[in-house]
């Protein structure tokens, strides 16, 4: 990989009660890192918020066996805004990687990224991921092309024109798995964070998106990370819709978009799209519905869903 081999890549794992889903996670990730020579190059840092399953033994048996692994238990519960934050504290390597506990990176994909941080000096990386239940599908695997962009104008241009890559946009706000952040620039985007919209329901957004006027920007062509397509949590509903419209305004002010056409149009889009997709999951709700195992309103709910995006 490299003659002088440099720790590249943080992966930082808030996680709570799901020990299951965090294990077939690892054995993904470890199964790349010790069948190849990435070990060297990759740390992968827990955050478990107070679990009350076995998530503490699963982990700490796992870090007794791999030294990259780093397991940090909070005292009592912070919320899961809060620990997201959290994990990535303990990060000090060039990248930082947030990835949710119930999701699984492709079986090429930490090679892939590797051998992009070796040749983009990159600040944010939006991967491009695919939705199963199914954790252990096949995901076809091409070549290690991707998109360069020299600041977030560039970027809004290419996701208005290319139909695929603005539902990664659209995603962004509840799925922080695509992200891929240099370190530097997270922590400067926490300070903001911080400082000024620490009630954000959204916080990787924030931190992400505070200032990409001039940075540079990677989009990788192939699919990079699997989530959970029947996993989804809406409790707050009405009060997602408020943040996220004042997430897009945060964006907005601080990369100077007001009056950009590209950036109006996607912001339409998205507005939209979140609304219909928080109103689908309130009619469930409110009927009692479980769409996992009632048949019937699952292929309503899978049209429904294609309608809308």
């Amino acid at each position: 990989m490299q003659e002088n081999k440099k720790p590249l890549i943080s992966i930082c794992i808030p996680t709570y009660n799901r020990a299951k889903m965090l294990e077939e996670s690892l054995n993904k990730m470890l199964y790349q890192l010790t069948t190849s020579e990435l070990l060297d190059f990759i740390e992968v840092i827990i955050s478990d918020n107070d679990s009350k399953d076995n998530t503490k033994e699963l982990v700490t048996k796992l870090a007794k066996e791999y030294n990259n692994i780093r397991y940090y238990r909070n005292n009592h519960n912070i919320w899961w805004l809060a620990n997201i934050m959290k994990v990535a504290e303990y990060a000090n390597w060039k990248y930082i990687w947030l990835l949710s506990d119930d999701d699984c990176v492709t079986d090429f994909s930490l090679w892939y990224i590797l051998e992009i941080i070796n040749k983009e000096n990159f600040d944010v990386m939006f991967c491009n991921s695919v939705s199963s239940e199914n954790m252990n599908i096949e995901i076809k695997k091409g070549k290690n092309t991707y998109h360069v962009f020299d600041g977030i104008s560039k970027y809004l241009n290419y996701l208005k024109n290319n139909y695929k890559w603005y539902k990664n946009l659209i995603s962004f706000f509840s799925f922080y798995s695509i992200l891929i952040i240099k370190t530097e620039y997270f922590r400067t985007g926490v300070l903001n964070f911080q400082s000024n919209i620490n009630w954000n329901d959204f916080p990787h957004d924030i931190v992400t998106y505070h200032n990409l006027v001039n940075k540079r920007i990677i989009i990788p062509n192939n699919t990079f990370v699997i989530w959970r397509l029947l996993n989804e949590w809406y409790v707050w509903s009405v009060k997602l819709i408020k943040t996220f419209n004042q997430c897009m305004n945060f964006i907005e002010s601080q990369n100077k978009l007001d009056g950009n056409p590209d950036w109006n149009y996607l912001k339409k889009i998205c507005k939209s799209w979140w609304t219909k997709n928080i109103i689908l999951w309130l009619i469930t709700w409110k009927l009692h519905v479980n769409y996992k195992t009632n048949k019937f309103f699952k292929k309503i709910y899978y049209f429904y869903k294609k309608r809308i995006q």
